[in-house]
């Protein structure tokens, strides 16, 4: 299994828990520290993206997506009365993959018969847990084909999201704008994969991420 690389982190936060003070919070994000060190370098220290990549020591598009979502999550917690919770720490990263059976990445997403957890650390990786997904359950039920085209009217966008919210990063090699905004709108980060991955074992598409 290949060694994952950690980003260098220099920024300590004096605060771990940031959010409204004159409501209650709607939902509280996890900001990762990578993401925090990611706004700290570009908008506090002022350096270009190609500096703050280098002092992370990450390539460039891992960091412009770094800063991309530290700045959604911060938009959110202004726009949409979010808090935020920030890891003190690099984490170990949970990786949540759509699957038909709990070892190789479904092409599809709201159908896929179940969700892989995976925890990847900087030398290790290994699955945490299989969730059950209640769309696939229910389209059995109902003796429809599970496939994605077939999910409208099953509530997929309120019933999915929840299961997910634990995680760092959500995978798929499809999945449809509202599913994303409402995924998103928990906290994780979106990774659409190639479709050439699909049918691939987990395991092997973990290689691929950013």
């Amino acid at each position: 299994m290949p060694k994952r690389s950690c980003p260098k982190l220099t920024c300590k936060p004096k605060a771990l828990h940031v959010g409204p003070l004159d409501s209650q919070p709607i939902h509280s994000l996890a900001l990762l520290h990578e993401e925090l060190e990611a706004l700290y370098l570009a908008d506090v220290k002022g350096f270009y993206h190609e500096e703050c990549a280098k002092k992370m020591e990450v390539s460039r598009p891992t960091f412009a997506k770094l800063l991309k979502n530290a700045r959604k999550k911060c938009a959110f917690m202004f726009l949409q009365g979010h808090s935020l919770h920030i890891n003190p720490k690099s984490a170990k990263l949970r990786v949540i993959f759509p699957s038909d059976d709990k070892r190789s990445l479904s092409t599809n997403f709201q159908s896929a018969r179940y969700f892989v957890s995976m925890l990847l650390d900087k030398d290790e990786i290994a699955v945490e847990s299989i969730i059950n997904n209640p769309i696939y359950e229910q389209l059995i039920e109902a003796k429809i084909e599970p496939n994605d085209e077939n999910t409208k009217g099953f509530g997929a966008g309120r019933l999915i999201p929840p299961l997910l919210e634990s995680a760092s990063i959500v995978c798929a090699v499809q999945m449809g704008e509202g599913m994303v905004r409402n995924i998103e709108g928990m906290g994780p980060n979106i990774q659409i994969l190639p479709k050439t991955l699909a049918g691939k074992a987990l395991e092997e598409v973990v290689e691929h991420l950013d």
